[in-house]
């Protein structure tokens, strides 16, 4: 499954827009828009635990990943993909 399609079936989960709805318009009812996704990760981070640390999305993402003992790869596009996945299907 592509990074993309995970990322789409766990922001469905979070809210209650048909599943048609554009990508981008789900990221910005549950993220707020791009610049609001490096807070909602460093809260993830928070709560899982971790200390969140820099101000660069790929680096959040690492961080969260660690934080939740998932594994942990050097492209952004995958540390995502296996966070959606690990959401969408615990």
């Amino acid at each position: 499954m592509q990074y993309q399609q995970s990322e789409r079936n766990y922001l469905l989960t979070k809210v209650t827009l048909p599943v048609t709805t554009p990508i981008n318009e789900l990221r910005h009812a549950v993220w707020g828009g791009r610049y609001q996704e490096k807070e909602w990760l460093r809260t993830q981070i928070v709560t899982a635990g971790g200390t969140p640390n820099g101000n660069y999305r790929a680096d959040l993402w690492k961080q969260l990943l660690t934080a939740l003992g998932l594994a942990v790869s050097n492209s952004i596009d995958q540390n995502k993909k296996t966070f959606f996945e690990s959401e969408v299907n615990s």
